[in-house]
């Protein structure tokens, strides 16, 4: 709420782990949640929330929410069904070239 009043025209989002974080985003006006980590990721094994965490969080509040931790090719379409807002990655960027990616993404969202 502090950043937002003090940078009113800011875009913010915040990243969180729980519905109850985001619903303190929410009301603390931020603009959009960044979820997760729903499926494993290096490091985060353990913390993996899932996509029935992800749905409740969607369901929960009224801003955008976006999915981040583990997303790639094979799970994208999955969390489309969610009715999360997009998605948020970056190690599937970096493991192979770009374009094969990014055709596989787009495939798997529309299949959402």
């Amino acid at each position: 709420a502090d950043v937002k009043a003090a940078f009113p025209g800011l875009l913010l989002g915040v990243s969180c782990h729980s519905q109850a974080a985001a619903r303190r985003a929410e009301a603390g006006g931020a603009d959009f949640v960044l979820f997760g980590p729903v499926f494993k990721t290096p490091g985060k094994e353990e913390r993996a929330s899932g996509l029935s965490a992800l749905a409740e969080v969607v369901q929960a509040v009224r801003i955008p929410v976006h999915a981040i931790g583990g997303i790639d090719a094979g799970n994208v379409t999955e969390l489309w069904r969610t009715g999360c807002a997009g998605v948020a990655a970056i190690r599937v960027f970096l493991e192979e070239p770009l374009e094969p990616v990014l055709t596989r993404l787009r495939l798997g969202a529309r299949a959402g």
